[in-house]
């Protein structure tokens, strides 16, 4: 298939990695949350999941991000394809990346012309300390990327909005700026509609304005 690496490509990154492993240390980075304490924090609500079909793929990144492969078989699953690959080359370096500094303000975000590359690998690194949990990723960054500003002037709303809206529409209201939407949606998604759509090229939409994408 075209996706295979060729032969011996992949052999001198998989050894640097397995002694890199060996002889670097990890950067000292303070003790995160567990995912049980970020649940605590925002739980997951019944009515709301996702799940999809598990292939060899889920469980290669767990096998590569616990080092529970010898060598020779993180040979075999880095000559799968491409992707694989850079799975074994990359989540081992991602696992020594601080990413702690993604908590911090960005005061400068209104001038700001392009995405930092550094901030692009330390999200990498976040998600995959937690393993890949986008809902632990956006639980553990808070902030803006939960609406947290919003919370304070929450009761100040609800009390403007009675008996202007029935107690049904106004939990609702409630329910949309604490983030629960949709109301309901549990959905299981196969693996081949899955992969369709990480193959699929991104929306032509998304050319219109480049600087706002860059940014």
């Amino acid at each position: 298939p075209s996706g295979l690496v060729p032969p011996g490509e992949h052999q001198r990154p998989v050894r640097e990695i397995q002694r890199q492993n060996r002889v670097e240390s990890s950067p000292v980075i303070p003790r995160q949350p567990t995912r049980a304490e970020l649940y605590r924090q925002r739980p997951q609500s019944l009515l709301r999941t996702y799940t999809s079909e598990g292939t060899f793929h889920n469980a290669a990144f767990i096998l590569v991000k616990n080092d529970y492969l010898a060598p020779a078989e993180l040979r075999a699953v880095s000559q799968v394809s491409k992707a694989h690959h850079r799975l074994v080359t990359s989540v081992p370096k991602l696992k020594r990346v601080d990413f702690t500094p993604l908590r911090e303000p960005r005061l400068d975000y209104a001038s700001q012309k392009a995405i930092d590359p550094a901030r692009v690998v330390m999200m990498d690194a976040l998600a995959v300390h937690y393993d890949l949990d986008l809902g632990l990723v956006m639980r553990w960054l808070g902030g803006e990327y939960t609406a947290a500003w919003r919370l304070p002037a929450l009761n100040e709303l609800i009390d403007d909005l009675q008996g202007l809206l029935s107690e049904e529409d106004i939990a609702h209201v409630h329910r949309i700026i604490t983030g629960d939407v949709p109301a309901e949606l549990n959905y299981h998604e196969s693996a081949k509609n899955k992969f369709h759509h990480i193959n699929s090229k991104r929306h032509p939409s998304l050319d219109v304005y480049p600087e706002v994408m860059t940014k």
